[in-house]
């Protein structure tokens, strides 16, 4: 039975290999911004999550990317190259949030505060 619905017009595997070369291109001091990808490319990111749920190699590629801005925004931060809000507001974007933890100990009270990835909460 020949496939139904509207022909893909964006391949994957292609797509993956556009999040590659897009990478390679970002300076040191630079990091990857998903939606400017996809405005340069003319993707949705609708579309690119899609691809990236259906596709083992796109979905690498996504994550190599999120990964990529996850770390050179903390280095960046951590080196005062850019301002800690701007960082906070780029990985709540990737769904990172802020969790308050109230532990108790010996009578004293503890706040910890943590800052976690999407993953982790």
């Amino acid at each position: 039975m020949p496939d139904r619905g509207r022909p893909r017009i964006y391949d994957p595997g292609e797509v993956a290999e556009k999040i590659e070369s897009y990478l390679s291109e970002i300076p040191e001091e630079g990091f990857p911004i998903i939606s400017e990808f996809c405005f340069q490319k003319n993707i949705s990111r609708a579309t690119l999550y899609r691809l990236a749920k259906e596709d083992d190699r796109m979905n690498r590629s996504l994550d190599r990317m999120q990964s990529m801005k996850e770390a050179r925004l903390e280095r960046l931060t951590l080196e005062r190259k850019i301002n800690p809000a701007m960082a906070i507001f780029s990985l709540k974007q990737l769904g990172w949030s802020d969790r308050k933890k109230v532990l108790f100990e010996d009578q004293q009270k503890t706040i910890k505060i943590e800052f976690v990835s999407k993953g982790e909460g």
